[in-house]
C-alpha cells in the first residue's frame, strides 16, 4: 500500500506500507499543500482518559482501556501513560491490575501504553495544590502500597505524583529508584 502525504514540514512524500509496516518512504515532487499530513503519532504522558473512559473508573474493564487506546489513536495519539488519580485503596490497586492484565494479553495494547502513572494519593492535602482530587483518599506516602502495586503492575509503574511536603517524601527516592530500575 503507498500513501501520499505531507510531513509535519510540509514535504511532499509517498509512505509505502506492507503487512503494518513502514517499507520506505520517497519525497515526490511537487507542493504538497493539499496533501493531508503524514507525521508519527504523538505521546501523551498523562491520559487520566477520553471521551468517556476514565482509568480511576469504579468499573474500569478491557473494554473501556481499548476505548481509550483507539479513541487516542484516532486523534494521532498512538502512545500514551494511563493515570490513575486519588481514590479508594481498592480501586487503585484494582485498576491496576486490570490494565497490566490487558498488557500482558494483548501486545498491541502493551505498545500503546508505555507504564502506568500514579497520580495520587500521595499529593497535597491543601486545597489549590490537591486541585479535583479527592481529599478523602489523600494520604502519606507508602512504600508497602507502592511494592504492592508494582507488584500488581508487573513493574509497568513509571511514574508516582508525590507532593514535596509529604512526611513520607523521603521514600520518594525509593520509588523513583524502583520505577527506574525496572525500564
Amino acid at each position: 500500500m503507498k500513501l501520499r502525504g505531507r510531513t509535519s514540514g510540509g514535504k511532499p512524500v509517498e509512505v509505502e506500507c506492507s503487512g503494518g509496516t513502514i517499507t520506505g518512504i520517497t519525497e515526490i515532487p511537487g507542493g504538497g499543500g493539499d496533501l493531508p499530513f503524514i507525521t508519527p503519532g504523538f505521546l501523551d504522558m498523562q491520559v487520566n482518559g477520553f471521551r468517556g473512559s476514565d482509568y480511576s473508573l469504579p468499573d474500569l474493564s478491557r473494554d473501556h482501556i481499548l476505548s481509550i487506546i483507539r479513541s487516542l489513536a484516532a486523534s494521532g495519539t498512538t502512545q500514551h501513560t494511563p493515570t490513575i488519580v486519588t481514590s479508594p485503596a481498592d480501586r487503585i490497586l484494582r485498576n491496576i491490575r486490570v490494565i497490566a492484565d490487558l498488557a500482558e494479553a494483548d501486545a498491541d495494547a502493551a505498545a500503546a501504553m508505555t507504564g502506568i502513572h500514579i497520580e495520587g494519593p500521595f499529593i497535597s492535602g491543601e486545597d489549590g495544590p490537591r486541585g479535583a482530587h479527592d481529599p478523602a483518599f489523600v494520604r502519606e506516602p507508602d512504600m508497602g502500597e507502592f511494592r504492592e502495586w508494582q507488584a500488581a503492575a508487573g513493574g509497568r509503574i513509571k511514574i508516582v505524583t508525590v507532593a514535596p511536603e509529604r512526611k513520607g517524601r523521603s521514600e520518594e527516592r525509593r520509588v523513583g529508584k524502583e520505577c527506574r530500575s525496572r525500564w
